[in-house]
């Protein structure tokens, strides 16, 4: 359930299966994305509506979207691994497994010099 802040009162139900285990408002304001059980979906940030789903390979606990375009996402969980994926495509381009507990609650960000960091 999304509320609003200042009045307390439900807005809006996103339909998952699995209870939601983190939620993230982009930087831009256009997506939600949530995690949940084996899911890292990609919300409509102003209609509600579902843009991207995608199954992972182990439960997630957590996930975050890249801030500058939109175009990568990260999502941690059981394995205790950080993956690196192609938000477009769902593809994994990348893992980090020198992390060994859990790997949440995620966050991505950019540098002031522009280099994509996350943090645990």
């Amino acid at each position: 359930m999304l509320w609003d802040l200042r009045s307390g009162k439900i807005v809006q139900t996103l339909e998952t299966k699995s209870p939601v285990t983190s939620a993230e408002v982009s930087q831009d304001g256009r997506h939600i994305t949530t995690a949940d059980g084996s899911h890292v979906k990609f919300w409509d940030a102003n209609h509600f509506a579902l843009v991207k789903s995608y199954y992972m390979p182990c439960s997630v606990e957590s996930a975050s979207l890249e801030p500058k375009h939109g175009n990568k996402f990260i999502a941690g969980g059981e394995d205790m691994w950080v993956h690196l994926f192609d938000f477009h495509t769902g593809e994994e381009i990348g893992c980090n497994k020198g992390h060994h507990a859990w790997s949440c609650p995620l966050c991505m960000f950019l540098t002031w010099r522009g280099i994509l960091r996350f943090r645990i």
